[in-house]
Parts: C-alpha cells; sequence; structure tokens
C-alpha cells in the first residue's frame, strides 16, 4: 500500500528489527504505548528487554504495569513472578493495583487461592 505511514508501515507486521532501527532510543512512555498495542506475549517481552537493555534506560511502573497485565491474559504466571522479582531488584515501587489485578488474571484463570502466594 503506497499510501502507509510511517507508523503503519512499521507496526503492520509487528517486524521488531525494523521498530529497533527506527529508534535511536525509547523512552518508558513510548515503551508503555507501544506494550499497549496488540502485540504478542514473545514480542512484548522482546521490546520490554531490548529497551531495558538501553544505556541510562530504567522501566517504570506503567511499563511492568501494562507488560504483567498482558502476560496475565495469558495466564503466564512464572513469567509473572519473574517480572515481580526484577520489580523489586530494580527498585521500582510496588502499588496496589497491580496485585489487584494479578489477583484478577489469576480468578479468571480459575486459581484464586494462588493469588496469595
Amino acid at each position: 500500500m503506497e499510501s502507509e505511514t510511517e507508523w503503519e508501515r512499521l507496526l503492520k507486521p509487528f517486524d521488531l528489527e525494523e521498530l529497533r532501527r527506527s529508534f535511536i532510543s525509547i523512552t518508558p512512555f513510548q515503551l508503555n504505548k507501544l506494550l499497549q498495542l496488540p502485540l504478542d506475549v514473545p514480542t512484548s517481552m522482546e521490546l520490554f528487554q531490548w529497551a531495558g537493555s538501553q544505556k541510562g534506560y530504567r522501566h517504570t511502573f506503567d511499563v511492568y504495569y501494562t507488560l504483567v497485565d498482558k502476560i496475565g491474559t495469558v495466564n503466564d504466571f512464572k513469567t509473572i513472578d519473574r517480572l515481580l522479582l526484577q520489580m523489586k531488584k530494580e527498585g521500582v515501587s510496588f502499588q496496589e493495583s497491580i496485585f489487584i489485578m494479578i489477583m484478577r488474571h489469576y480468578g479468571k484463570a480459575g486459581l484464586p487461592g494462588q493469588s496469595t502466594r
């Protein structure tokens, strides 16, 4: 399609390599907006890891919240556990909203008892 905008061209196939080349660096705000797009979980995790490897970059609570929510929709609770440990290690302040959201995902998955661990 000749009339595609630059963003449509970049995001239509969700080509991560093309997206990486398009940014000199990415901010947490930009990453959060990208993670809110209908990207699959592996692509979202790649973006998260790539952004985290940038010099001077630090993930924010909002980035973690968006990613944990996305991962919760596919019931990948082991990855959520790893992200919570990473948040703690990086010194990102926990907020009640992330725990409530995780408990909802456990409940939807039919595992309400697991949410307390």
